[in-house]
Protein backbone atom coordinates (compact mmCIF):
# COMPACT_ATOMS: atom_id res chain seq x y z
CA UNK A 1 0.00 0.00 0.00
CA UNK A 2 2.79 2.44 0.78
CA UNK A 3 4.38 1.96 -2.65
CA UNK A 4 0.97 2.46 -4.27
CA UNK A 5 0.61 5.77 -2.45
CA UNK A 6 4.13 6.77 -3.48
CA UNK A 7 3.51 5.95 -7.14
CA UNK A 8 0.23 7.82 -7.04
CA UNK A 9 1.98 10.94 -5.80
CA UNK A 10 4.56 10.99 -8.62
CA UNK A 11 3.81 13.66 -11.20
CA UNK A 12 2.53 12.28 -14.44
CA UNK A 13 4.58 12.60 -17.58
CA UNK A 14 3.30 15.11 -20.08
CA UNK A 15 2.08 12.46 -22.56
CA UNK A 16 0.03 10.77 -19.79
CA UNK A 17 -1.80 13.91 -18.72
CA UNK A 18 -5.54 14.09 -19.28
CA UNK A 19 -7.33 17.35 -19.83
CA UNK A 20 -9.68 17.71 -16.85
CA UNK A 21 -12.19 19.58 -18.96
CA UNK A 22 -12.93 16.42 -20.87
CA UNK A 23 -12.00 14.64 -24.03
CA UNK A 24 -11.95 16.29 -27.45
CA UNK A 25 -15.60 15.32 -27.92
CA UNK A 26 -16.59 17.33 -24.84
CA UNK A 27 -17.95 14.45 -22.78
CA UNK A 28 -16.09 15.53 -19.62
CA UNK A 29 -14.95 12.08 -18.55
CA UNK A 30 -12.19 11.53 -16.02
CA UNK A 31 -9.80 8.62 -16.33
CA UNK A 32 -11.03 5.51 -14.48
CA UNK A 33 -8.27 5.51 -11.83
CA UNK A 34 -9.12 9.03 -10.73
CA UNK A 35 -12.86 8.41 -10.69
CA UNK A 36 -12.40 5.63 -8.11
CA UNK A 37 -10.43 7.78 -5.65
CA UNK A 38 -12.13 10.25 -3.36
CA UNK A 39 -10.33 13.59 -3.73
CA UNK A 40 -11.27 14.53 -0.15
CA UNK A 41 -9.98 11.28 1.33
CA UNK A 42 -6.84 11.92 3.40
CA UNK A 43 -4.67 8.83 3.92
CA UNK A 44 -4.26 7.85 7.57
CA UNK A 45 -0.71 6.53 7.12
CA UNK A 46 2.24 7.98 5.20
CA UNK A 47 4.06 4.65 4.73
CA UNK A 48 4.38 1.15 6.23
CA UNK A 49 6.63 2.27 9.08
CA UNK A 50 4.25 5.06 10.03
CA UNK A 51 1.33 2.63 9.88
CA UNK A 52 3.04 0.17 12.24
CA UNK A 53 4.03 2.95 14.64
CA UNK A 54 0.52 4.44 14.69
CA UNK A 55 -1.19 1.06 15.17
CA UNK A 56 1.10 0.12 18.06
CA UNK A 57 0.66 3.53 19.68
CA UNK A 58 -3.13 3.55 19.36
CA UNK A 59 -4.05 -0.12 19.80
CA UNK A 60 -1.01 -1.85 21.29
CA UNK A 61 1.46 -4.37 19.91
CA UNK A 62 -1.13 -7.15 19.77
CA UNK A 63 -3.06 -5.21 17.11
CA UNK A 64 -0.31 -6.05 14.61
CA UNK A 65 -1.26 -9.72 14.96
CA UNK A 66 -5.03 -9.38 14.53
CA UNK A 67 -6.20 -12.00 12.09
CA UNK A 68 -3.25 -14.36 12.57
CA UNK A 69 -5.31 -17.05 14.33
CA UNK A 70 -8.12 -17.13 11.74
CA UNK A 71 -5.54 -17.24 8.94
CA UNK A 72 -3.65 -20.13 10.54
CA UNK A 73 -6.87 -22.13 10.76
CA UNK A 74 -7.23 -22.09 6.96
CA UNK A 75 -3.56 -22.69 6.17
CA UNK A 76 -2.06 -26.13 5.88
CA UNK A 77 0.87 -25.85 8.27
CA UNK A 78 1.97 -29.47 7.88
CA UNK A 79 4.67 -28.52 5.39
CA UNK A 80 6.44 -25.25 4.73
CA UNK A 81 7.68 -24.22 1.30
CA UNK A 82 11.31 -25.12 0.49
CA UNK A 83 12.55 -21.54 0.66
CA UNK A 84 11.31 -21.25 4.25
CA UNK A 85 13.20 -24.40 5.21
CA UNK A 86 16.24 -22.89 3.53
CA UNK A 87 15.91 -19.65 5.53
CA UNK A 88 15.32 -21.47 8.81
CA UNK A 89 18.31 -23.72 8.17
CA UNK A 90 20.50 -20.71 7.44
CA UNK A 91 19.42 -18.96 10.61
CA UNK A 92 19.99 -22.07 12.70
CA UNK A 93 23.36 -22.56 11.03
CA UNK A 94 24.34 -18.99 11.91
CA UNK A 95 23.39 -19.38 15.57
CA UNK A 96 26.28 -21.75 16.31
CA UNK A 97 29.09 -19.45 15.15
CA UNK A 98 27.35 -16.42 16.65
CA UNK A 99 27.01 -18.01 20.06
CA UNK A 100 30.43 -19.63 20.33
CA UNK A 101 32.57 -16.97 18.57
CA UNK A 102 33.73 -15.29 21.82
CA UNK A 103 34.81 -18.51 23.50
CA UNK A 104 36.44 -19.72 20.28
CA UNK A 105 38.41 -16.46 20.02
CA UNK A 106 39.52 -16.81 23.64
CA UNK A 107 40.56 -20.44 23.06
CA UNK A 108 42.62 -19.50 20.00
CA UNK A 109 44.30 -16.62 21.83
CA UNK A 110 45.13 -18.86 24.81
CA UNK A 111 46.73 -21.39 22.45
CA UNK A 112 48.77 -18.68 20.76
CA UNK A 113 49.74 -16.76 23.91
CA UNK A 114 53.22 -16.93 25.36
CA UNK A 115 51.89 -16.50 28.90
CA UNK A 116 53.21 -18.86 31.53
CA UNK A 117 50.23 -18.30 33.86
CA UNK A 118 48.34 -21.49 34.79
CA UNK A 119 44.66 -22.24 33.90
CA UNK A 120 42.12 -19.59 34.90
CA UNK A 121 44.74 -16.87 35.34
CA UNK A 122 45.76 -17.20 31.70
CA UNK A 123 42.05 -17.25 30.70
CA UNK A 124 41.39 -13.99 32.60
CA UNK A 125 44.64 -12.44 31.31
CA UNK A 126 43.71 -13.15 27.68
CA UNK A 127 40.18 -11.77 28.13
CA UNK A 128 41.38 -8.55 29.77
CA UNK A 129 44.07 -8.11 27.11
CA UNK A 130 41.52 -8.48 24.30
CA UNK A 131 39.10 -6.01 25.90
CA UNK A 132 41.80 -3.49 26.78
CA UNK A 133 43.69 -3.52 23.47
CA UNK A 134 40.98 -4.29 20.89
CA UNK A 135 37.60 -3.79 22.57
CA UNK A 136 34.56 -6.07 22.80
CA UNK A 137 34.06 -6.45 19.02
CA UNK A 138 37.37 -8.34 18.87
CA UNK A 139 35.61 -11.38 20.34
CA UNK A 140 33.79 -11.70 17.00
CA UNK A 141 36.83 -11.39 14.73
CA UNK A 142 36.72 -13.95 11.94
CA UNK A 143 32.97 -14.40 12.27
CA UNK A 144 32.13 -13.49 8.65
CA UNK A 145 34.13 -16.31 7.02
CA UNK A 146 32.72 -18.81 9.52
CA UNK A 147 29.16 -17.65 8.82
CA UNK A 148 29.75 -17.83 5.07
CA UNK A 149 31.02 -21.39 5.46
CA UNK A 150 28.59 -22.80 8.03
CA UNK A 151 25.22 -21.10 7.40
CA UNK A 152 24.72 -22.02 3.70
CA UNK A 153 25.73 -25.63 4.32
CA UNK A 154 23.35 -25.88 7.25
CA UNK A 155 20.57 -24.25 5.21
CA UNK A 156 20.88 -26.79 2.40
CA UNK A 157 21.17 -29.69 4.85
CA UNK A 158 18.07 -28.57 6.73
CA UNK A 159 16.01 -28.15 3.54
CA UNK A 160 17.08 -31.50 2.06
CA UNK A 161 16.41 -33.29 5.35
CA UNK A 162 12.87 -31.90 5.57
CA UNK A 163 12.08 -32.68 1.93
CA UNK A 164 13.40 -36.26 2.12
CA UNK A 165 11.55 -36.79 5.39
CA UNK A 166 8.33 -35.65 3.67
CA UNK A 167 8.91 -38.04 0.76
CA UNK A 168 9.52 -40.93 3.12
CA UNK A 169 6.31 -40.16 4.98
CA UNK A 170 4.38 -40.09 1.68
CA UNK A 171 5.85 -43.40 0.52
CA UNK A 172 4.94 -44.95 3.86
CA UNK A 173 6.02 -48.38 5.02
CA UNK A 174 6.50 -49.73 1.48
CA UNK A 175 10.21 -48.93 1.54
Amino acid sequence: MSSFEMYKSWPRRRRDRVDRRGDPNGRGQDPPADSMADPFDIPKYRNAGHAAYTIVREEGISALYKGVSPRRSVQNLDELPSYQYLILGGVSGAMGPLSNAPIDTIKTRIQRSSSTEPGWRRFIEVITEIVRKEGWPAFYKGLTPRLLRVAPGQAVTFMVYEKVKGWIEVLGPRY
